[in-house]
This record gives C-alpha cells, sequence and structure tokens, in this order.
C-alpha cells in the first residue's frame, strides 16, 4: 500500500497539486482494510477502503494510516504491473517487484526516469498489520510538464495469481 502512494504521487507529478482517486477490486478472498492520508482535509472523500479523492500539495509530508488483514504475505517474488496511460494518450507499462528491490521506470516523451526506492520484504505480512508512515513530496514536481493518469496497478504473487487491483485517475489540479 505504501508503494501504491509512492507511485501515484511520482508518477502522476506536475508543477501543481497532484489530485487522484482510487478504487479497489479482484481482492483476494480474506483481504480487508483501510488507508487513510493526514493532515486533515488531504482528501474529501472516502469509502470501505478509506481515504478517497485526494489532493497533495508539493513540499507536504502526508502520514500514510493503514490497516490491513492479508491472507498472505506479500514478500519476494510479489509484483506490481503497471498499465496506465499518460494525458489520454501515451502508454505507461512496467512491472517491478513489489519489495526487496528498486523500481525503476521511464516516462514516455519527456524521457524521464523515475526510481521508486525498494521497500523490505516482507511489504505486509500475513494477517493483520497496522501503522503509519510518512511519505515526504518533493517540494517541485520532478517533471518539467504537468500531465493526468489513468490506468490500473495489478499486485501479483509469484504465480502470477492476481492479489488485488488499484485503478487510479490522477491529475494536476
Amino acid at each position: 500500500m505504501q508503494h501504491t502512494v509512492a507511485f501515484i504521487c511520482l508518477a502522476a507529478s506536475a508543477a501543481a497539486d497532484v489530485t487522484f482517486s482510487r478504487t479497489f477490486s479482484q481482492l483476494l478472498s480474506g483481504t480487508s482494510g483501510t488507508v487513510d492520508l493526514a493532515p486533515a482535509g488531504t482528501c474529501s472523500g472516502s469509502d470501505d477502503f478509506g481515504a478517497n479523492d485526494c489532493t497533495l500539495k508539493w513540499g507536504t509530508n502526508y502520514t500514510v494510516n493503514y490497516d490491513a488483514t492479508l491472507p498472505k504475505a506479500i514478500d519476494e517474488g510479489f509484483k506490481v504491473n503497471v498499465d496506465a496511460t499518460i494525458d489520454s494518450l501515451l502508454p505507461l507499462k512496467f512491472s517491478c517487484a513489489a519489495c526487496g528491490a528498486d523500481c525503476t521506470f521511464t516516462v514516455p516523451v519527456v524521457g524521464k526516469q523515475v526510481t521508486i526506492p525498494a521497500v523490505a520484504c516482507p511489504l505486509v505480512p500475513a494477517g493483520e498489520t497496522k501503522g503509519s508512515k510518512v511519505v515526504p513530496l518533493p517540494a517541485k514536481s520532478p517533471l518539467p510538464v504537468g500531465a493526468s493518469m489513468k490506468g490500473s496497478v495489478t499486485l501479483v504473487d509469484g504465480t502470477g495469481a492476481v492479489m488485488g487491483v488499484v485503478t487510479i485517475d490522477a491529475k494536476i489540479a
């Protein structure tokens, strides 16, 4: 979940605020939880999975509070597959390890290489896990232009079985 928030912050980068909404689907049976963002007022909506319809401001630290129950640990062998479109035109597709290795991809046209630092495995242990993580947004966008992005982030286990899908719609305010 922390990886997803970091990806949204970086992939939807521009010179103004980043806004996004998301939906969860195809969750593995036994999966539940919520993710909320602080400070208060960051998100204007919520659903069964927590905060939604959020606006992030450059140069601000956000606290991601999570409470999740998973039927199995997100560990070595798990992958995050991104299938998105930038500005309704440019495809952005890549796959990275869910944990244990940096995730590096190149944003089309501008050629900007983005690296999301690795988090240790397991990303999330099996069973219930609660916690919080401070995610600092850079002082300014790492990209030279504004953008919008729509697509999905799919978490798969080592066999390729889908653990869950997050559909995102991110824009520059």
